[in-house]
């Protein structure tokens, strides 16, 4: 069927063409028609053309049901890989921010009312809970704690662009809207 393969050859040149300006409006609006000649018209008439990268495409005669059963599934699961990866993106964002509010609101290693009392100056507990002096044992182990917190913040301040948390904070929120209504929509 020789009007078939000069079709399909024909088709592959467009897209060569687009490929080779890729991010152009006219790149786009030329693999869309591409994609609509192959997913639609050819279709209904009942020829399936298989895109294979770096190779030539392949062409075959089939019903039109069965070519639109098919497209269908291929569709659902290009739906269904989408989801997982807004999913992913979400849960991402929701890790990030969740980070983001504890280096906000957790400006000390400790427990609230863990110690009785805090050298102004280190940060470190001076007294128990009870106003006894802390052991030596003890303030080793709250020292290690502090310089533990210490670099997981700076670590943390390291991956936030400009060092203000709060503004990254918002832009994650705002991010994380976004996502959810992305999903949502992919969800149907």
């Amino acid at each position: 069927q020789p009007y078939l393969d000069a079709l399909v050859n024909f088709r592959e040149e467009v897209r060569t063409l687009a490929f080779a300006h890729k991010g152009s409006d006219l790149s786009k609006a030329l693999l869309d028609k591409c994609d609509a000649l192959r997913d639609e018209a050819l279709v209904e008439a009942g020829v399936a053309l298989e895109d294979r990268p770096g190779q030539s495409t392949l062409w075959k005669l089939s019903t039109p049901e069965a070519l639109r059963k098919e497209l269908d599934e291929r569709r659902e699961r290009a739906r269904e890989a989408a989801v997982r990866k807004a999913l992913a993106k979400v849960v991402k964002i929701e890790k990030d921010a969740a980070a983001a509010e504890e280096f906000l609101s957790k400006t000390s290693p400790y427990a609230e009312g863990e110690y009785g009392s805090y050298d102004a100056e280190t940060g470190l507990p001076k007294t128990t809970k009870g106003g006894e002096e802390i052991a030596k044992g003890a303030l080793k182990k709250a020292a290690k704690k502090m310089n533990n917190f210490k670099k997981q913040r700076e670590n943390f301040l390291k991956k936030v662009p400009g060092g203000d948390v709060e503004a990254h904070l918002a832009k994650l929120k705002e991010e994380l809207e976004g996502a959810r209504t992305a999903l949502k929509e992919l969800q149907g």
